[in-house]
């Protein structure tokens, strides 16, 4: 059961999330067998949310109404032997309070995804592989949005192989390796351009959401170095290619301005990731442990990731984070990061995500505990022209958790 309390500004618009009252029963199941392993854990998130100001522009009874679920299975048949079969599986259903269109009420952004995967494990004495499936879909929805005639804005599936390896090379150091390859159908190639004023001066009314494929590979050696530092750097190389026939097919596109479907410049939805440097990949940690119980990791990935909105979003992430307890009852968990997002596509611009967070936690008994958390995230745009979509979020956190 937890109180939060969460706050919200943009540089042209405010919105002000209530504080509430969440309520998530959890259910846990776990087996650990010579021939069998699962671990299954779901979650039901209720909220109800305070109306402190009812004569605000801040519609709260459409913020609270959609809860949240998720689900997450993991399933290893024979996970011991030579021979091995892997099945997980994760859903859930979030929602995110955000802004109408015409900015007069609030609605929400609500997802829900699911991802997969299957496959088969070969162990050696030195060597493991793994060949797995991996498919996914995502439905976003924004119920209740005055400026759309549908709630649903638009839905992703995906699918593709993956491939991971790892050789150990020396008795605590391993060689380790992952390639995969995605592809990615949306259900809309051509979706409204609903936004902030600047943006839909530039962007027209109408932007192109292709359909993708992407491939990936990394190679690195993870080790622990000493008895208390562990360390893990991986290289790589990637690239998307986005099909733009897929938006000129589109059925919305016979009733769309030709300059909508336009594919010359620089920047378009047709745009591919060919080349360095967003097509090469990389990811480093360094983990160090001072006393049992206590921990301390610095880190950095650059990678990329498809988009909802664009093409794709290029990034480079670096975070520092320590987690500890002491006398067996307090816990203490600390959180920085910055991440600069590059995004490509028909929407184009550089934005820069700092967050720092801290959790601290009291142990009452073995099966009750109680915590106190704050949050702060940061989004900036490198072009003022956008300085609609940078905003401050704040948010302040305090529950306890019965386990029985």
């Amino acid at each position: 059961m937890t109180r939060t309390c969460t706050s919200r500004t943009a540089s042209s618009r405010t919105l002000s999330r209530p504080p509430g009252l969440i309520v998530e029963p959890r259910l846990g199941l776990a087996l650990d067998k010579d021939a069998l392993r699962l671990d299954l854990d779901a979650g039901y998130r209720l909220k109800k949310l305070l109306d402190l100001a009812p004569g605000d522009r801040v519609a709260v009874s459409k913020l609270d109404r959609f809860n949240e679920v998720d689900a997450a299975l993991d399933l290893r048949a024979l996970p011991t032997g030579p021979f091995g079969v892997t099945l997980t599986d994760a859903f859930g259903v979030k929602n995110q309070p955000t802004e109408a269109a015409n900015g007069t009420n609030g609605s929400n952004l609500v997802t829900t995804s699911n991802d997969s995967t299957a496959g088969f494990n070969l162990r050696g004495a030195a060597l493991e592989i793994d060949l797995l499936g991996a498919a996914g879909f995502d439905f976003y929805r924004v119920p209740g949005a005055e400026a759309s005639a549908s709630p649903s804005h638009n839905n992703r599936s995906s699918f593709g192989p993956t491939a991971a390896l790892r050789w150990k090379v020396l008795p605590k150091s391993s060689v380790v390796g992952q390639a995969s390859a995605t592809v990615y159908r949306w259900r809309n190639n051509l979706v409204d351009a609903v936004g902030p004023e600047a943006e839909g001066a530039d962007y027209g009314a109408s932007l192109g959401k292709p359909d993708s494929v992407a491939w990936r590979t990394q190679w690195g050696l993870d080790g622990q170095l000493t008895r208390k530092i562990h360390a893990k750097i991986t290289v790589g190389f990637g690239q998307a290619y986005y099909d733009e026939g897929s938006v000129s097919s589109d059925p919305n596109a016979a009733l769309a301005d030709p300059s909508e479907l336009d594919t010359a410049g620089a920047e378009t939805f047709a745009t591919d990731l060919l080349r360095p440097p967003e097509a090469l990949l990389a990811g480093a940690t360094l983990s160090w442990a001072p006393r049992k119980g206590q921990t301390v990791s610095l880190g950095y990935e650059k990678d990329f990731e498809d988009a909802v909105f664009t093409n794709y979003i290029a990034y480079n992430y670096g975070y520092l984070e320590y987690g500890g307890r002491f006398a067996d009852r307090l816990g203490l968990a600390l959180q920085a990061g910055a991440r600069a997002e590059s995004l490509h596509g028909e929407v184009h611009r550089d934005d820069l995500a700092l967050k720092a967070k801290v959790d601290v936690s009291y142990a009452l008994s073995k099966a009750a505990r109680v915590h106190v958390g704050a949050a702060w995230t940061r989004r900036t745009d490198a072009d003022p022209r956008y300085a609609t979509t940078e905003y401050t979020d704040v948010q302040a956190e305090a529950g306890a958790t019965v386990t029985w």
